[in-house]
């Protein structure tokens, strides 16, 4: 990539220790113009048919970021997510967010 060597390793395994809840870790190096290591553990809590609790914990950089999320589904296929934490930041940020999803028709 980008005329450097690039490689990745990754390892990952699943656990389901009772029905509705998995765990899962990943832990992965990349070396492209420099190492990187990143891991990442999963947590999946299904509560019933339409609610589920999960939450993610991510190393890299030295640095960890979390977060917790409550999901409700259903109506139509609206799915609203309440998270705690920032998913995409470098270390847990101390934020609430309320995310909507609506399925769209488009034509008939």
């Amino acid at each position: 990539i980008d005329g450097e060597p690039y490689e990745s390793i990754s390892v990952s395994a699943r656990y389901r220790p009772i029905k509705r809840v998995q765990l899962s870790l990943r832990a992965q190096a990349v070396s492209h113009f420099e190492d990187r290591e990143q891991i990442v553990l999963n947590f999946n809590w299904e509560m019933d048919r339409f609610r589920s609790i999960g939450g993610r914990a991510v190393w890299r950089n030295d640095r960890w970021n979390w977060f917790a999320s409550y999901r409700l589904s259903g109506n139509e296929g609206a799915e609203y997510f309440l998270i705690l934490g920032d998913p995409n930041a470098t270390s847990f940020q101390k934020t609430l967010i309320l995310k909507v999803t609506i399925p769209l028709a488009v034509g008939g």
